[in-house]
């Protein structure tokens, strides 16, 4: 099998034009910081992403765009060849371009591609399509796939969740049915392929026709389109021969948040994209009922998804997890609780392995619009394993989103069930307690020039994220790269700095590390030996008292907070790797007034009872 990663620089001479300028040593360093999203599965494709991604620097963005498509288009022409041969089947339309680039394809590119169709021949159509189309996403220029957030849904995921979809009463052989986000087909290609299992009673010619008549696509990459209307023709023509010939297009090039869906899918089933993306004004009054402050793509595309729902319809989705506590989708939440109801909520239990280059935890969620249908939602934890399967633990049954938008909580975990019921039996915030959360205000590349090693009377000392230990003591380093220890204050710039004791949380802390609130008490003696005002910067909250004597003590609110079950408590309403002040403030606690064993343990500085204490508190065993 042909290895990429060892003959890139090769390929990419022989594919290109001379005349531009290669600069080898950067191509080299380029492919090696490459991500891999195959390796250990098949050298030949973590080489052809490298080769791609070394092609920008040689032909720039417009020409690795149409190589990308090329590289694909040569793939499924070779698939379908040794697919379908003597069915007399053609491969849907194309622009010529595609298949004839300016200088075409060098013999070793086309030697990668039968490598990768014989990669994708190792599985079914649904498969063929997820290795070719990822390969084409992994090909395009970083700024478009960024800003399109193009990642395809691996097989058994879609398939998991098109499972659950059609266990909620559905009916495949009449619903209608659209993927508004559908890439190269990772669930309108199963689809297609369930209608055709069930239909050996129906009339071929009119079975083809009814499926371009009931379940659509709508794809933004007019290639992407194509990829999924040549698997889903594939697919047909395996199961009917020569009349898949007849099969109209399924998925349309469009852009989905132009369309305006007449609420009559039974079903609609979507990985949507994902990102922050700026809207017009007229997107965004359109979808004004669903927004607060950014725009993320993935919440637009939900609403999106409810407006083309029929009135009993179901909604399945693959999202992140930030929209369950998250603070710009408090309109969204609000909005799924008006129109829907969730039937289940199932999250991944771990980051790795699900989407390739995706920090951000997953969350596969049905909903159904059928008024009866109102009633617990189940939440489970996934597994992807080994094996490439999904596999199930369900942990209990909880209510639906608040109507207010307040966060949605639920467990991420097995052993989070029990605080998770817990939590919503407390009505105690930060704010019963005497504090509010407040983001550092100190973003450091915007007063460089007042940034420096020296003391004097107009200077602050700057407090990074690392001065929080992992133990919750607070140790003033600035070790890291331009992280100076001072900031020389003018006289307008009193914003940047706090003169009150406060307790100190990093802004960014992942699901795996043991602890996602980590944080510590800004000394007292610190303060005053520094003039009694210091800059926090932004990637660290400040946890502040709103009043001279407020509830409940700072010492017993750090401790509190750093308490296990606190944590496991975060973790339930936090989806991201962003420590938001917005969920600190949204997190439930015990009621201020009951924390007398709780205070008792702390000033034994019993660490044992301290986290029994706090478990008890919350009702937690």
């Amino acid at each position: 099998m042909t290895n990429l990663a060892t003959m890139g620089i090769s390929c990419l001479e022989q594919s290109v034009s001379p005349s531009y300028n290669c600069d080898h040593m950067a191509l080299r360093t380029l492919s090696k910081s490459l991500p891999r999203p195959f390796e250990g599965v098949s050298p030949t494709l973590a080489g052809v992403e490298g080769v791609a991604g070394s092609l920008a620097l040689i032909v720039g963005e417009k020409a690795q765009l149409l190589f990308a498509r090329q590289f694909a288009f040569a793939a499924v022409k070779a698939l379908w060849e040794d697919e379908l041969r003597g069915l007399n089947v053609p491969m849907p339309s194309f622009p010529a371009e595609w298949e004839n680039g300016h200088d075409g394809l060098s013999s070793e590119i086309l030697a990668a591609v039968r490598d990768i169709v014989e990669l994708s021949s190792k599985g079914g159509t649904a498969w063929r399509a997820f290795v070719i189309g990822h390969c084409y996403t992994c090909m395009l220029p970083g700024k478009r796939r960024s800003e399109t957030g193009a990642f395809h849904t691996p097989p058994e995921i879609a398939k998991h969740l098109m499972e659950g979809a059609f266990n909620q009463n559905i009916d495949i052989l009449t619903a209608r049915v659209l993927d508004p986000a559908a890439g190269a087909g990772a669930f309108i290609i199963p689809i297609v392929e369930r209608v055709l299992e069930q239909s050996a009673h129906v009339d071929r010619e009119m079975l083809v026709r009814s499926l371009s008549a009931r379940i659509q696509g709508w794809e933004l990459d007019p290639f992407a389109a194509w990829l999924s209307n040549s698997f889903v023709r594939m697919a047909v023509a395996k199961s009917v021969g020569a009349v898949a010939s007849e099969l109209g297009k399924i998925v349309l090039a469009r852009d989905s948040l132009l369309e305006e869906p007449d609420g009559s899918f039974d079903l609609v089933i979507a990985n949507p994209p994902y990102g922050r993306l700026k809207l017009n004004t007229e997107l965004r009054t359109k979808f004004s009922r669903s927004l607060y402050g950014h725009a993320n793509l993935y919440g637009v595309f939900t609403d999106l998804g409810l407006r083309a729902l029929a009135e009993n319809g179901v909604l399945a989705l693959v999202t992140p997890t930030s929209f369950l506590g998250g603070q710009y989708f408090t309109k969204l939440r609000s909005l799924l609780a008006a129109k829907v109801s969730p039937l289940s909520v199932e999250v991944f239990d771990s980051r790795k392995g699900v989407f390739e280059a995706v920090l951000q935890e997953t969350a596969l969620t049905i909903y159904s619009a059928d008024a009866n249908s109102r009633g617990p939602c189940v939440v489970s934890v996934l597994r992807r394993d080994s094996d490439n399967t999904v596999s199930k633990v369900e942990l209990l049954e909880i209510s639906g989103p608040p109507s207010d938008g307040s966060p949605w909580i639920l467990p991420r975990h097995t052993d989070e069930a029990q605080i998770t019921e817990a939590l919503n039996a407390k009505a105690d915030r930060l704010a019963d307690w005497g504090y509010r959360v407040k983001t550092g205000p100190l973003v450091w590349n915007r007063h460089k020039s007042q940034l420096g090693s020296a003391r004097s009377n107009k200077s602050a000392p700057i407090i990074w994220a690392e001065s929080i230990r992992p133990d919750g003591s607070f140790e003033f380093r600035h070790e890291k790269r331009n992280h100076a220890p001072f900031i020389t204050l003018g006289e307008k710039d009193a914003w940047l700095t706090t003169d009150k004791p406060c307790i100190l949380l990093q802004r960014t802390t992942s699901r795996e590390q043991s602890r996602r609130l980590l944080m510590a008490l800004l000394p007292e003696a610190f303060l005053k030996k520094h003039g009694g005002r210091v800059s926090v910067e932004n990637h660290v909250n400040m946890i502040l008292p709103t009043s001279a004597s407020p509830a409940v003590p700072i010492e017993i609110v750090h401790a509190f907070l750093r308490t296990k079950v606190v944590d496991a408590a975060y973790r339930c309403i936090s989806g991201s790797v962003a420590v938001s002040a917005y969920e600190l403030e949204s997190m439930p606690l015990p009621c201020a007034g009951s924390l007398a064993p709780f205070v008792a343990a702390y000033e034994a500085r019993d660490i044992e009872a301290m986290e029994e204490a706090a478990r008890l508190l919350y009702g937690v065993d």
